[in-house]
């Protein structure tokens, strides 16, 4: 599904976050950062089409977002070096923004906003730093040299309101050279807090106690992580779990008295990034940026199901439309190319027979699924606003459709869209240039791109969604929107 294309689009780098809420009246509201401006689209129940954006707040990439599940709609977002907060409610149809309120200042800089509803209250955390440009040499400042790395102390600084956001008080802070990126999670009768020190995780919990609640430090979670800025933590079932890169990105998760780490890589890629959980009763699922080979990549699912995580799904959007040209006709194949039919598609024909594999938008490669083919040899073409032009480069992990893989070409600069059997998309061609032993038979086909900034949010009603940016060209990158299907959550 297709947000829509924004010019300039920035994507969030930090992908603990959450972006996305669903409302009492199951709206779907979609915080996203442009050009310095936090910004929301709507998706109503029923429509496939969202909104028109709507500025919010004025505001950096960090930002955090929750709802009390009602009519109310909580953000906390880093403006300079300052945290601000904001409360929307529903007004005419649309969701109004309430005055800004000031959190907490840092001193140099401020990043990093957490947001979370807890035990009736909200609170919000983020990590502020100071510069220290000079050390003292024989009683005098003296500015260090350039080449040493400027030294900076961390606050991470957690606050309570009690008012729906309108005054917040200090609940807790935790000061190192090297403490950042403070992450809220509701856990049962607990708040934790889950924060990087160095290359090491760590957490705190509130008590259980009624307010005012003391928090516990209850340690060190992981160490040696190898992306400290990498991580998504969530809460279902009392359990708490974590995704973070280490060769690969790993899951942990603490069931009630202990940390336990998955002995099995989530994924074993070291490239694959951008790892989001989200849950829906009580079903978790995770959703990954998974590398295709350079600059190229899909969206993928899993399910965590009790001891172990799933198969992985793909999310990515299908192609718009998929033909085969037998030197004389065009025959629409994409039902049966995207997975949608259970007979595969055999490729035969003699030379300059072809498949054509069309989007809306411009892709880096395809992840192909085939088997039987032998022999012949083709060539992948692609229309660059005159002619069919050979792509430069290629990597083809098919081996000459013998085997399934990963079609790749990169980001063609020159690729325009052409009308092929009446239908105007951007296009690979896949000519055949000389007779197969056996044919191939097509099981399944999707396009790649360049996906990151992903973004979920906890859905009960049926449907556990993720957003993503796609960044394949230069000159636009587009918000997309996919999902699975949830679990119904179990009734006490």
């Amino acid at each position: 599904m297709l947000l829509g294309t924004v010019a300039d689009f920035c994507p969030l780098p930090y992908p603990f976050q959450r972006g996305m809420v669903e409302a009492s009246s199951g709206e779907l509201v979609l915080f996203f950062a442009e050009q310095g401006h936090i910004c929301c689209k709507v998706k109503r129940p029923g429509r496939e089409s969202w909104s028109a954006l709507v500025e919010v707040a004025e505001g950096s990439r960090d930002f955090s977002v929750c709802t009390d599940g009602k009519d109310n709609i909580f953000l906390s977002y880093i403006r300079g070096n300052g945290l601000y907060f904001k409360k929307l409610t529903p007004w005419m149809g649309r969701w109004k923004a309430g005055k800004e309120m000031e959190v907490t200042l840092g001193c140099n800089g401020c990043s990093y906003a957490s947001l979370a509803l807890h035990g009736g209250a909200l609170w919000a955390a983020a990590c502020d730093w100071r510069q220290i440009p000079t050390e003292i040499i024989d009683g005098t400042y003296m500015i260090q040299d350039q080449a040493t790395p400027e030294t900076y102390e961390y606050t991470v600084t957690i606050k309570r309101s009690n008012d729906g956001g309108r005054t917040w008080q200090t609940s807790q802070t935790l000061t190192s050279d090297a403490c950042s990126i403070p992450v809220l999670v509701p856990l049962g009768g607990w708040l934790a807090c889950v924060y990087s020190q160095g290359l090491a995780l760590r957490w705190l919990s509130t008590s259980e106690a009624p307010p005012p609640a003391f928090w516990e430090d209850r340690g060190e979670i992981v160490n040696d992580m190898t992306a400290i800025d990498l991580f998504s933590c969530c809460a279902t079932n009392a359990m708490l779990h974590i995704l973070f890169k280490k060769s690969g990105i790993r899951h942990i998760f603490f069931n009630g008295a202990s940390w336990r780490e998955d002995p099995v890589p989530f994924s074993g890629e070291t490239m694959d990034s951008d790892a989001v959980m989200g849950a829906s009763g009580d079903g978790l699922w995770a959703f990954w940026s998974r590398s295709c080979g350079p600059g190229r990549s899909a969206v993928a699912a899993r399910r965590w199901e009790g001891r172990s995580w799933g198969k992985a799904v793909n999310l990515c959007p299908a192609f718009d439309t998929c033909l085969a040209f037998d030197r004389s006709a065009y025959r629409d194949i994409t039902v049966a190319v995207t997975g949608q039919e259970s007979r595969p598609f055999s490729f035969g024909g003699d030379a300059d027979s072809a498949l054509y594999f069309g989007s809306g938008r411009p892709f880096t490669g395809l992840d192909l699924g085939l088997s039987g083919g032998e022999g012949g040899s083709y060539s992948f073409e692609f229309w660059n606003g005159e002619e069919w032009e050979e792509v430069i480069g290629l990597d083809d992990g098919t081996a000459g459709l013998t085997a399934p893989g990963i079609v790749g070409f990169g980001a063609m600069m020159n690729l325009e869209k052409a009308e092929v059997g009446g239908v105007e998309r951007f296009w690979l061609r896949i000519r055949r240039t000389s007779p197969a032993g056996r044919n191939p038979v097509i099981e399944g086909a999707f396009p790649l791109g360049r996906l990151g900034s992903l973004m979920t949010a906890d859905i009960v009603h049926g449907f556990v969604p993720v957003v993503w940016v796609d960044a394949t060209s230069l000159s636009s990158r587009n918000l997309l929107c996919s999902g699975t299907a949830a679990d119904p959550p179990t009734t006490v």
